[in-house]
């Protein structure tokens, strides 16, 4: 029985360490820039205003703090808590993915397969979810427009 124990307590350390490596490989913290701007899958046409925002943040620095996100955009905000997330294709963009089709939009999208690693961000203008293309790549959805932000 002892030796069940420990090996229990081995496999569980482990699996807790693997857990808490991943979870630093996913974080926002630091300097990051808003490297491209698509329409979102959802959206049938584009709108002017829709347009225009895109240009303007795009190529805008992000800089996420223990307890503020800087930008120039509602995503800068006060009061921040970060969540880490892994989300299937079906909850991606708050489930805005196009129905049935979830897992190619979001591979078109350049989001790996299955379940996609991120980060909610809940603060004093919204809560946003960032969804990791990659530990220096992440992706984000505001005003039918799909961010790509790029660790700097």
């Amino acid at each position: 029985m002892r030796r069940f124990v420990v090996l229990l307590q081995v496999v569980l350390a482990v699996l807790v360490a693997g857990s808490a490596a991943h979870a630093a490989d996913q974080t926002l913290l630091g300097a990051w820039k808003i490297s491209d701007a698509v329409m979102a899958p959802w959206v049938a046409q584009q709108s002017p205003d829709e347009v225009a925002e895109m240009a303007k943040l795009k190529g805008q620095p992000v800089t996420f703090a223990a307890h503020e996100v800087i930008a120039a955009s509602v995503i800068g905000c006060t009061d921040v808590g970060y969540e880490v997330t892994r989300i299937p294709p079906e909850g991606l963009f708050q489930g805005g993915l196009p129905e049935g089709r979830q897992a190619q939009a979001a591979a078109a999208l350049g989001l790996p397969p299955g379940e996609v690693p991120g980060i909610d961000v809940a603060c004093s203008t919204g809560l946003f979810s960032y969804h990791f293309r990659d530990a220096s790549t992440a992706l984000f959805a505001l005003d039918n427009v799909i961010y790509t932000l790029t660790r700097q």
